[in-house]
């Protein structure tokens, strides 16, 4: 069975402390819940998170999206970031995708997911 639950953290909290975010992750999964690293590919650790923590998702950070249709290296940095995580059995999910375009673009390249203002925008609860 698997939950609905996913505990999502930045990934400057955890490269802060990441032996106590390990600890935090395993008891995640035993519980059941699942785990999520957003703002990805911001720091310089993020692949050593990523390794070391296998959260069920990442979130990667808004700033790579901001100029993705005119950034091939952005580009190949974004797909290289998908595929790894696919290989690692993990899905991914880019933030602050705000253009048709944008979308299209990580659509090509296997995007399990996208949140931004093109997709909606933030409500009061």
């Amino acid at each position: 069975m698997q939950t609905s639950l996913i505990f999502e953290m930045q990934e400057v909290v955890l490269d802060s402390n990441l032996v106590a975010s390990k600890r935090v992750f395993d008891m995640l999964k035993r519980t059941g819940s699942r785990s999520a690293i957003c703002n990805f590919g911001k720091g310089i650790g993020s692949f050593r998170l990523f390794k070391e923590l296998k959260p069920d998702f990442v979130k990667i950070d808004a700033s790579l999206m901001g100029n993705i249709e005119r950034d091939s290296a952005n580009q190949q940095f974004v797909r290289m970031i998908i595929d790894v995580a696919h290989r690692m059995d993990c899905r991914v999910i880019a933030e602050g995708v705000e253009h048709l375009e944008q979308k299209q673009i990580l659509e090509n390249m296997y995007i399990d997911g996208v949140q931004g203002f093109l997709i909606a925008r933030p409500s009061p609860l």
